[in-house]
């Protein structure tokens, strides 16, 4: 895959795993928040919300993406130790990219951790990234030892999946 600003086109592709220079910066940055500490998530989900009410965005859409953008946030907090959030707008949709600088997905437990719903290396409940893949309509995520980033992408109109 290139590093080309611009997503693929349309069809069943829902999930990337890239290298990092290689998630796509899709839209105006409208929104940046540093994620230290679990309490910081649900100021960041707050934002957010309104965020995404002062833009018009329908209820439904506004619903998946904070519990997607929730998730990957959390998992940056209780996972890589903290993180950032940004959010990035445009006419069609909105995308939340969270980074963090923590040990990464092992390569060992990549697939089970993101397709098999329950699955978690640690003792948590395992239910972020299927969350986040039946809320999210395109995920980007680059995984390495010096950290993860996850992009997640919901479309505004017409064609969302949800």
């Amino acid at each position: 895959m290139g590093s080309s600003n611009t997503p693929p086109e349309p069809g069943n592709e829902r999930m990337y795993f890239v290298r990092r220079e290689e998630i796509p910066v899709l839209g105006q940055l409208v929104a940046e928040r540093s994620l230290s500490e679990l309490s910081q998530v649900s100021n960041f989900r707050h934002e957010l919300k309104t965020l995404l009410e002062q833009r018009g965005v329908e209820p439904d859409i506004t619903q998946d993406l904070l519990v997607a953008a929730g998730e990957a946030s959390n998992n940056a907090c209780v996972h890589g130790g903290g993180g950032r959030c940004c959010v990035f707008a445009s006419d069609d949709r909105l995308v939340v990219r969270v980074s963090d600088n923590g040990p990464g997905i092992s390569a060992e437990y990549l697939a089970r951790a993101v397709f098999e719903t329950g699955f978690s290396s640690i003792g948590t409940c395992g239910m972020g990234y299927t969350l986040m893949l039946g809320f999210a309509d395109r995920i980007w995520l680059a995984t390495d030892p010096t950290g993860t980033v996850v992009q997640l992408e919901k479309c505004l109109v017409g064609t969302a999946s949800h």
